[in-house]
């Protein structure tokens, strides 16, 4: 039985790496013995895998919030299926029911592979066979396109549960 542990460690720019990378190391919860030759193996190894550059992490394109007729032509189908907009906040909401759990939890695992992907994550609350949804972007303090194509794509996928 092994033990793993991950640290990250950001290098400076000036030394021999320019990217952050992350060490994983083990330990052995009870010395593993190489029974061929009799000896013990090292009680901890360490490897290291390097990831993108922290420049290129917090280059993300910002969205331009939506706003006049944009927002209006883009929201509407929306407000036809059942959004609704949050009182006090740029956002939209709305709440979808399923069968059971299994159905909601399996939409919400769609959802959150697209979402992981753009880099934009609803807020939701999901109890049983319900999931409440708010969509909004914020960055810009409000709604972006990135809410629409969310959306849109929650829509699609629930139309497969009913």
């Amino acid at each position: 039985m092994t033990l793993f542990r991950r640290f990250i460690c950001f290098l400076p720019k000036s030394g021999t790496w320019k990217y952050p990378a992350v060490y994983q190391y083990s330990i052995p919860l009870a010395p593993e013995v190489d029974w061929a030759s009799r000896r013990t193996q090292p009680l901890v190894t360490v490897s290291r895998h390097f990831h993108k550059s922290p420049q290129r992490l917090s280059k993300r394109i910002k969205m331009p919030k939506l706003e006049g007729e944009e927002r209006q032509k883009q929201l509407e189908p929306l407000f036809k299926a059942g959004w609704t907009l949050v009182e006090g906040r740029d956002a939209i909401y709305k709440e979808f029911l399923f069968k059971n759990f299994n159905e909601a939890f399996s939409f919400m695992t769609r959802v959150a592979l697209l979402a992981e992907k753009m880099d934009h994550h609803p807020e939701w609350f999901n109890v049983y066979n319900k999931v409440q949804v708010t969509m909004s972007t914020h960055d810009v303090s409000g709604l972006s396109s990135k809410d629409v194509r969310v959306a849109n794509f929650m829509e699609d996928i629930f139309k497969t549960y009913q």
